[in-house]
């Protein structure tokens, strides 16, 4: 009986130990699951993610809805072949555009306008009050010294109602047509400068 008791005793006591054991190792292990597959999850997480996502600070520029563009092809033809004499860059532009008069039947809206800028430089805000039912179109002539001279125009919304296509010094938009607003508006010509630095001239025309 007592070999047996003592038996007994040994089995309880590997029992109790084991028992223990078992408690002390799952009250590490929950601890340390916890902590570590959150950040497993976050790691995994964020390899997922896109490098880049756009603010919402800074929307999409939509396409005017305040304006229709019209086009025709010797509307292009009419400035493409023109040759500036590098005098004066007012007397180019004013060349430029007559040289599309008889195509386009527009007429120059305001005297001409001038500026110096960079790559570096703000986009400069040119104001163009649009009249309803009318057509615009703007010429541009630039400084040797200008390797693309960017024009767009946005209606009072900021959104974009016509821009030019072409990488050079002398743009003109729409490069074969015109801008035409369905209302009067408050509209800007913003003017910048893509590559180099210089004087620029340019000229707002309209039927």
């Amino acid at each position: 009986m007592l070999i047996l008791s003592s038996a007994m005793s040994n089995t309880n006591r590997s029992n109790v130990v084991s028992g223990v054991v078992s408690c002390v190792v799952w009250a590490l292990a929950v601890p340390l699951g916890s902590l570590l597959l959150p950040a497993c999850a976050k790691k995994t997480q964020d390899a997922n993610e896109p490098a880049w996502t756009q603010s919402s600070s800074e929307p999409l520029a939509q396409r005017s809805t305040k304006t229709t563009e019209k086009h025709d092809p010797a509307w292009a033809a009419c400035h493409q072949g023109f040759k500036p004499k590098g005098k004066s860059l007012e007397a180019d532009v004013s060349a430029m555009a007559k040289g599309c008069e008889g195509v386009t039947k527009m007429k120059p809206v305001g005297a001409t306008i001038t500026g110096q800028q960079d790559a570096k430089s703000q986009p400069r805000l040119v104001p163009l009050k649009a009249e309803a039912g009318k057509c615009y179109r703007v010429y541009a002539a630039s400084s040797g010294t200008v390797g693309d001279l960017d024009l767009v125009v946005r209606d009072s919304r900021g959104d974009i109602a016509s821009e030019d296509t072409t990488d050079d010094p002398s743009p003109v938009i729409a490069e074969d047509g015109a801008v035409c607003f369905k209302d009067a508006d408050a509209a800007n010509v913003v003017v910048s400068i893509g590559a180099g630095k210089g004087s620029y001239a340019l000229e707002i025309w309209s039927d």
